[in-house]
């Protein structure tokens, strides 16, 4: 019952904490709009097209397809949103109950945070007013100018680097400076676990910071033998196999989830954009993210001189205690941290302007940090934070009366009173689906072998701007998640260069829609079967609330384009609404994703053939374009037949017909990576044929017959790039094996099952010891 009581002591604080939570949850989100947009909203009401993305390393959604590592990070976040909707939870719910938990979570964080702070690494001089300075502090890191900006876009694994960071903090003090046991550890182990699912390079950031406090305060922890024994080396361990489904795919392919960092210098440009509002003045009240201009609230803070003082209110309270050298130690270590957080948030301004560029410049993979105010202001948040709570004890031991908490209080909230007027939420990703677009997969019934071409094109192909009625969608590609079907950007003909197109091309009536009747040969080789033209593109939009409106020409394009594609004789209109129509093409105008071609072109500049051909009548058959090689392909493939099944986004089956044994090339209309690769062999031997798995772990018996050797691999060497982005093989049936069937498999998805399956033993074997740990500790004692 003792070790209860102190659980029952935090019931009040995080009762307030959960209040508050829950108010702005309900005064910024309302019961009627979705929160969508930016990187996530969307997602949360799709749960199918989200378990694709989640559990398979090739995105094919985003046809025609990338590499999606970053999946295996985000895992533990998509999973959690995954049982909510096995819950029978509404995406509609989700969004608030994220949001609710990115308050509660970051609040009872940092609450227990400092609270073990002052057990273990101070002698508060008042222990009466403690709990209330505590909460002050926890309360600010919920509420504060960084919380404005990071909440203004719906919660996606980013936030976890904030949300976790307390709590991270908090369990390794348990570790270093109480009695340590693998209970604890385990739930460090955890922690880090689910933080991990959020942003890389904030994980990487957290991690030295966190070294930083063991090395600062390395003095005052007894027993270091002890401590790696029975925690670093067992953390070390655990959190290896534990994230096996993480690394597994990312080491074994030599690569990382930016795709290509570059060089820091490469990203000045961003820094740049990135440090528009974080001027010294802005960052010390935690302000001075690149969008502050759009935000309704931006005039407040910068014309209203009441709430500009305001805003200076909790700087001046951190400060407050560094007057007194009382546990100078801890307090200097949190101002250290807010001024390396001043520094490298500051980004391109003065002071050390020279020194930061240095840094960023000279330091390999540092272009991850190029977005400054978002990458290194949660510190600051935390140092004023703690700062706040030792200011206010201060405050109360040469002055003793409970009002200045009240008023601190006060104060705090005051000063983020956008939070308590609904101005959090970008207004733009506040909006409804039509029930249009939410009906669209049941109502149109499209052949899901074949892939839908979204028009028009958008800006930088970055996503689509909507004016639905009385509300705009802003955010990333949707249709796939509408569809649950590959939609093929109408930006990509402008990404290949087709027609010398450029990315400038995006924000203007280009070629691309002008001349559109030139790109439908090419729908062929991409293995488009329908076209859907949004109606719903506005024709301006205001970016900014400084700057007149800018004219996207979404409405314009669509009239070009419904007149290109109306006088089409290769389209028909299948579906017409106030939204969208959807056309779809004849059947000699589409090829499947896998097809032998009847007319092969050879030549190292696959882009300007491709573009020769769709001038001719060979437009019309099967085509490819190859590099120069000495592969050739038999006469009379005709005779050879195909049937494809599609087992999962990783994985194909293709059953082979080729009586005469011929040599042929196999394309596959899927971006090329050399970590596709085909194996062939004999149907009625493969595991997968014979057993009755789920398709998930499709990938891992395929390599189980290949360790049997029922299937061979194709050398690397006969795969090639054909059509200028996809997949080609080269099948020589005289040098191979009898055999029935080709496998295509995407490699990585082999190394994450394996990861996947380490992982989830070892959480499990945890999860089994912290249940008979707790009941132990809490209910037989």
């Amino acid at each position: 019952m003792q070790k209860i009581k102190p659980i029952l002591s935090r019931v009040p604080p995080f009762f307030i904490i959960g209040l508050l939570s829950a108010v702005v949850t309900i005064i910024n989100l309302g019961f009627k709009k979705s929160f969508l947009g930016d990187d996530a909203g969307v997602a949360f009401h799709f749960p199918n097209t989200l378990k694709d993305l989640t559990f398979y390393m090739w995105d094919s959604h985003h046809a025609p397809g990338k590499m999606n590592l970053t999946a295996t990070i985000s895992l533990s976040w998509h999973m959690f949103i995954l049982l909510l909707y096995k819950l029978k939870l509404s995406g509609f719910i989700i969004e608030r109950i994220l949001f609710f938990l990115f308050l509660f979570v970051s609040g009872t964080g940092t609450y227990l945070l400092i609270g073990v702070l002052f057990r273990y690494l101070t002698k508060p001089s008042i222990q009466k007013y403690q709990l209330s300075a505590i909460l002050i502090g926890s309360i600010f890191y919920m509420f504060n100018h960084y919380t404005m900006a990071l909440m203004s876009i719906p919660i996606f694994p980013y936030h976890l680097s904030y949300m976790l960071l307390p709590w991270l903090f908090y369990a390794l003090i348990l570790n270093l400076f109480s009695q340590n046991n693998l209970y604890k550890t385990i739930i460090f182990t955890f922690i880090f676990l689910l933080l991990s699912a959020g942003n890389p390079s904030n994980t990487i950031s957290i991690s030295l910071f966190l070294f930083f406090f063991v090395i600062w305060f390395r003095k005052d922890i007894t027993d270091k033998r002890a401590r790696i024994k029975s925690f670093a080396t067992p953390f070390i361990l655990i959190f290896t196999l534990v994230t096996s489904y993480i690394w597994l795919p990312i080491l074994l392919q030599h690569t990382n989830p930016y795709g290509i960092v570059g060089k820091a210098g490469d990203f000045y440009a961003s820094t740049q954009l990135h440090s528009t509002y974080t001027s010294i003045p802005n960052i010390l009240r935690l302000a001075g993210i690149v969008t502050w201009e759009s935000f309704p609230y931006f005039k407040l803070y910068n014309q209203s001189p009441f709430f500009v003082i305001l805003s200076f209110l909790p700087i001046l309270l951190a400060l407050i205690p560094l007057l007194s050298t009382r546990n100078a130690k801890l307090k200097f270590f949190f101002l250290i941290v807010f001024l390396v957080s001043i520094f490298f948030a500051k980004g391109l301004h003065p002071p050390f302007r020279e020194l930061f560029l240095f840094i960023f410049t000279k330091i390999p993979l540092y272009g991850m940090y190029r977005a400054v105010y978002p990458k290194f202001t949660y510190y600051g948040v935390l140092a004023v934070s703690v700062l706040i709570s030792f200011g206010i004890l201060t405050i109360l031991s040469h002055w003793q009366n409970r009002k200045i908490i009240y008023l601190v209080f006060i104060m705090i909230l005051l000063s983020n009173i956008p939070f308590f007027m609904g101005q959090i939420p970008q207004p733009e990703l506040l909006t409804q689906i039509p029930k249009i677009y939410q009906q669209v997969k049941e109502r149109e019934h499209l052949n899901n072998n074949y892939r839908i071409l979204s028009l028009p094109v958008t800006p930088n192909g970055s996503g689509p701007i909507f004016k639905w009625r009385d509300d705009y969608y802003v955010g990333p590609p949707t249709d796939m998640y509408f569809f649950d079907q590959e939609v093929v950007e109408s930006f990509w003909f402008i990404k290949e260069g087709f027609k010398g197109l450029k990315p400038l091309d995006s924000w203007r009536i280009s070629r691309l829609e002008k001349d559109f009747q030139y790109f439908i040969p090419l729908l062929k080789i991409l293995n488009i079967k329908y076209l859907l033209l949004h109606k719903d593109n506005p024709e301006y939009y205001k970016f900014t609330t400084s700057i007149k409106p800018i004219k996207i020409y979404g409405v314009e394009k669509a009239k070009i384009l419904t007149k290109q594609l109306i006088n089409n004789a290769n389209l028909k209109v299948i579906s017409k609404n106030e939204y969208f129509d959807i056309y779809e093409t004849n059947s000699n105008c589409t090829l499947p994703k896998f097809y032998i071609p009847e007319v092969i072109v050879k030549n190292s500049d696959q882009l300007s053939s491709l573009e020769q051909i769709l001038s001719s009548e060979k437009k019309e058959r099967k085509m490819a374009i190859l590099p120069l090689t000495g592969f050739t392909q038999a006469s009379g493939t005709s005779s050879i037949h195909l049937q494809i099944d599609k087992i999962n986004p990783t994985l194909y089956q293709l059953s082979i017909d080729n009586p005469k044994n011929l040599p042929f090339f196999l394309i596959f209309s899927e971006s090329y990576n050399t970590s596709w690769e085909a194996l062939i062999g004999i149907k009625s031997t493969s595991l997968i044929s014979t057993n009755n798995q789920s398709s998930f772990f499709a990938n891992l018996f395929v390599f189980f017959d290949q360790l049997n050797g029922s299937l061979v691999s194709i050398d690397e060497t006969q795969h090639l790039t054909a059509n200028s982005y996809a997949n080609a093989w080269f099948i020589d049936s005289s040098t191979l094996p009898s055999a029935d069937v080709i496998y295509i498999s995407f490699k990585p998805q082999l190394y994450f099952i394996i990861g996947f399956l380490v992982s989830i033993t070892c959480i499990s074997v945890l999860l089994v010891s912290l249940i008979i740990k707790s009941v132990q500790e809490y209910v037989i004692r």
